[in-house]
C-alpha cells in the first residue's frame, strides 16, 4: 500500500507524466531525493508506462469506437493475439456478464473500421455484439490526478460527496 505522500506524487505524475523533479517537489511539498528514491520504486510496479494521450482527430483518425464480443471458449486466444496484433485496436479488456473482450479501435475513416468488423467476424465467426462511436471526449486517464484528494485521506470522502452535491 502507498503512503501518502506517495499518493500525492503518482496524482502529480498523472496530470503531467513529464513535470520535472523540482516541479514535483513544489507540487506536492516532498523532497526532490525522496521522490528520485519514490520514482525509481514505482517503476513497473506501480507505474506501468509513462506515454502520452493523441488528439486522434488532429492525426486525421476521424473514426473512434468501443465494441463488445462474445466468442467460444475455443476461439477465444486467437482473437485475442489477433486483437493484440492489430495496429487500429487501442485498447483490449477482457470482461464479464455474457460478453469477452471490450475492444477500443481507431481508424482514419468509417470505412475502414467497418472493413475491421467485416475481416474479424470472416477469421472469427464473431460480431459484435455492440458496438459505441466515440461522438466526443469529455474526460480520459482522470483518476488520481486531483492532489487536494491525497493531502488529507479523511476528507476524501467529504469532497467527492460534496462534487456529486454540486451536480
Amino acid at each position: 500500500m502507498l503512503k501518502q505522500k506517495d499518493f500525492g506524487i503518482v496524482a502529480a505524475l498523472r496530470k503531467n507524466s513529464r513535470s520535472s523533479l523540482t516541479r514535483l517537489s513544489k507540487t506536492t511539498g516532498v523532497p526532490i531525493s525522496t521522490i528520485f528514491d519514490r520514482l525509481k520504486g514505482y517503476r513497473k510496479l506501480v507505474i506501468k508506462k509513462f506515454t502520452c494521450i493523441l488528439n486522434l482527430g488532429l492525426l486525421g483518425y476521424s473514426s473512434h469506437a468501443f465494441f463488445v464480443y462474445t466468442i467460444c471458449k475455443s476461439k477465444r486466444s486467437r482473437l485475442r493475439a489477433y486483437l493484440l496484433e492489430h495496429p487500429n485496436v487501442n485498447s483490449v479488456y477482457r470482461i464479464n456478464h455474457k460478453y469477452d473482450f471490450l475492444i477500443e479501435v481507431v481508424f482514419k475513416d468509417i470505412l475502414a473500421q467497418e472493413s475491421f468488423v467485416d475481416r474479424t467476424e470472416d477469421l472469427f465467426s464473431v460480431r459484435p455484439k455492440h458496438m459505441f462511436y466515440v461522438v466526443e471526449s469529455i474526460a480520459k486517464e482522470k483518476f488520481m490526478t486531483d492532489m487536494r484528494l491525497f493531502k488529507d485521506r479523511r476528507r476524501i470522502s467529504q469532497e467527492v460527496n460534496k462534487r456529486i452535491d454540486a451536480f
